[in-house]
């Protein structure tokens, strides 16, 4: 039976910069399960001064060698999202925030 697994990986460490982006290394995560229809991450990012902030996502089917991009705004960003996908090439989808997911249960 498929299941949601919690897996961490380290996003590296670096100092926010008003104005720049923060990009990472390439994250290789698997692919979804066969039988959910969408892929969940979660992440959590914490301030230099120890604020806590929790973002649970949920996004299109990651397929198996597949590359997926995400770009999100920090000032959009809410605790609950829903992304869709835009295809770049035949290659590479980006993950694009379309609003808040009132209740992630639904």
């Amino acid at each position: 039976t498929a299941s949601y697994t919690k897996e961490e990986c380290d996003i590296p460490l670096r100092i926010a910069v008003p104005g720049e982006t923060l990009k990472t290394e390439t994250l290789r995560l698997m692919p979804t399960a066969n039988g959910f229809h969408t892929t969940k991450l979660f992440i959590q990012l914490i301030s230099p001064g120890g604020v806590v902030s929790n973002y649970d996502i949920e996004a299109p089917v990651m397929k198996s060698g597949g590359k997926y991009k995400i770009n999100l705004e920090f000032e959009e960003m809410k605790p609950y999202m829903y992304l869709t996908s835009t295809k770049i090439d035949d290659w590479t989808e980006e993950w694009i925030y379309r609003g808040e997911i009132l209740n992630p249960e639904d």
